[in-house]
C-alpha cells in the first residue's frame, strides 16, 4: 500500500492567510469505523484548514503553523486514532500566548465551501483555532467539553480566523 499524496495549499485574501490540507480525505481515519460503524461515513474523512489575520501574525509564525498542520495531517494514521469536532491538539509552533488548537467546522462563518463526497462519505473541513492553556484545560474538564469550549468561543464572537486576542474568561 502506498501512502496517498497530501499537500497544503496557501491562499491570501483581504489581509488573511489561509492554509488548507488537500488529500487527507482520500483515506478514512482508522479508528472511526471501529468506534461506530453506523455513523462512520459522517466523520471518518476530513481536511484541515487554518486562517490568520496578517495584522496579528508574522510570516514566520504562519510558516510554523504550516509545519504543524503538515505534521498533524497524518496523525490519525500514525497513531491509529481520529480527529473531530471539539478535539484539541497541543501545538508548540504557536505564538507564546497560545499552546493548542481546537478543531471545529462550527466556528467557520465564511462563504459556503462545498466539500465533495469521497466514496459516498461526507468530508469534514475542520478549522484549527488557536487556544490558550486555560482554554484547553476547560476543554478537558469532562467528556466532550471541547464542544462547551466551542460554544464559549462562539459566545465571545470568535470564529475560524486566528487573531491575537484576549483569553476567554472562566469562572
Amino acid at each position: 500500500d502506498q501512502w496517498t499524496t497530501m499537500a497544503i495549499g496557501r491562499f491570501e485574501k483581504e489581509g488573511r492567510v489561509y492554509l488548507r490540507t488537500m488529500g487527507m480525505a482520500i483515506r478514512p481515519m482508522p479508528w472511526g469505523e471501529l468506534r461506530d460503524s453506523d455513523s462512520a461515513p459522517g466523520f471518518r474523512r476530513m481536511e484541515l484548514a487554518m486562517a490568520f489575520s496578517k495584522d496579528d501574525f508574522t510570516e514566520d509564525e504562519i510558516t510554523a503553523m504550516g509545519t504543524f498542520i503538515s505534521g498533524l495531517a497524518d496523525r490519525p494514521w500514525k497513531q491509529v486514532t481520529w480527529l473531530g469536532e471539539g478535539h484539541t491538539v497541543n501545538a508548540s509552533q504557536l505564538p507564546a500566548q497560545f499552546e493548542s488548537v481546537v478543531l471545529s467546522a462550527a466556528l467557520y462563518n465564511g462563504p459556503a465551501i462545498d466539500m465533495p463526497q469521497v466514496h459516498g462519505d461526507k468530508v469534514n473541513l475542520y478549522w484549527l483555532s488557536a487556544i490558550t492553556k486555560p482554554e484547553r484545560e476547560f476543554a478537558h474538564i469532562k467528556p466532550n467539553a471541547g464542544h462547551d469550549l466551542l460554544e464559549k468561543m462562539t459566545g465571545h464572537h470568535l470564529n475560524h480566523i486566528n487573531t491575537k486576542r484576549a483569553e476567554l474568561p472562566f469562572g
